[in-house]
C-alpha cells in the first residue's frame, strides 16, 4: 500500500477478472467511503461508452451497488481501495467481470466466450477511456482545482444500477 501512495495520481483503474456465476460482461461498482455523484457519472459514462464500443458489454445486469460500511471490509478489493486512495483526483476504479461460458446479451451457441472476444473487449476498452478522458480530474486535488465538465455528460451516459437478478428481466 505504501508503494501506491508514492504514485502519487491514478485517474482511472480497472481490475479484470472472470465471474463464475453471472453470464454477462459488467463494470462492478467501487464500494468506497468517499463514492460521490462526480464518480458515478463517470461510471455511468464509461458503461455506456463501452456498450457503444463492444455488444458484448451491458450495465443492467452486475453486482448490485451497495453503500460503503466499515464493517463489509470492502477496501480489500483492488479496485475499492484505489478509489479510496486516489480520492484526491476523483480516481474512477471498477472491477471489469467477464463470463466464463458465454455472453448472454451477445451469445454464441457454437463458441461460446471465447479468448477472441475477450481480447476483443480488452482492445475496445480504448473508446471508453478516450471518451471519458476530457471529464476525468486530471489536477492533483479535486478540492482545489475542480473539473465539473462531468455535470454536462448527456442522459444517456447516465449511471444504471445494476441488478444481479437476470431471470427476472
Amino acid at each position: 500500500l505504501q508503494k501506491m501512495d508514492e504514485v502519487g495520481k491514478c485517474h482511472v483503474f480497472l481490475d479484470v477478472h472472470g465471474d463464475e456465476g453471472l453470464p454477462f460482461n459488467f463494470l462492478a461498482v467501487s464500494v468506497c467511503p468517499n463514492w460521490a455523484p462526480q464518480r458515478q457519472a463517470l461510471h455511468g459514462a464509461f458503461g455506456a461508452a463501452y456498450r457503444r464500443a463492444n455488444p458484448d458489454m451491458q450495465s443492467t445486469i452486475g453486482y448490485p451497488a451497495v453503500l460503503y460500511h466499515p464493517q463489509r471490509k470492502t477496501l480489500n478489493k483492488a479496485a475499492n481501495q484505489m478509489g479510496f486512495r486516489f480520492a484526491h483526483n476523483a480516481c474512477l476504479a471498477m472491477t471489469l467481470e467477464m463470463p466464463f461460458k458465454d455472453c448472454w446479451t451477445n451469445p454464441d451457441p457454437e463458441r461460446g466466450w471465447t479468448p477472441a472476444r475477450a481480447r476483443q473487449l480488452g482492445a475496445s476498452v480504448l473508446d471508453p477511456l478516450a471518451y471519458l478522458y476530457p471529464y476525468l480530474q486530471l489536477e492533483e486535488d479535486v478540492a482545489e482545482h475542480p473539473n465539473e465538465k462531468w455535470k454536462t455528460l448527456p442522459p444517456e451516459d447516465a449511471f444504471i444500477a445494476p441488478t444481479w437478478r437476470y431471470s427476472m428481466i
